[in-house]
């Protein structure tokens, strides 16, 4: 899982955690905005990021991604989506 910011705060990913057969992405963004979970087989350039699934945080900024265990191959990314 990509963590573009580390530290406390906003985007910061936890998980995952395989949870009822799927796993669960946790995310702290800011609340109300809309983010994607991204994945990509690999990260030899030049990458290419496909979207899985987009999300829009709550009051608090925290949101969950759920994805089936097929879609959990590779590497993951979150981004802000407008």
């Amino acid at each position: 899982i990509d963590v573009a910011a580390g530290g406390t705060g906003f985007n910061r990913v936890s998980g995952p955690a395989l949870v009822n057969g799927l796993y669960q992405v946790g995310y702290q963004g800011i609340p109300h905005l809309n983010y994607a979970l991204e994945t990509t087989a690999s990260l030899v350039a030049p990458v290419t990021w496909t979207p899985v699934v987009t999300n829009q945080a709550g009051a608090s900024g925290a949101l969950t991604f759920t994805i089936t265990p097929s879609q959990g191959t590779g590497f993951f990314r979150t981004r802000y989506v407008p």
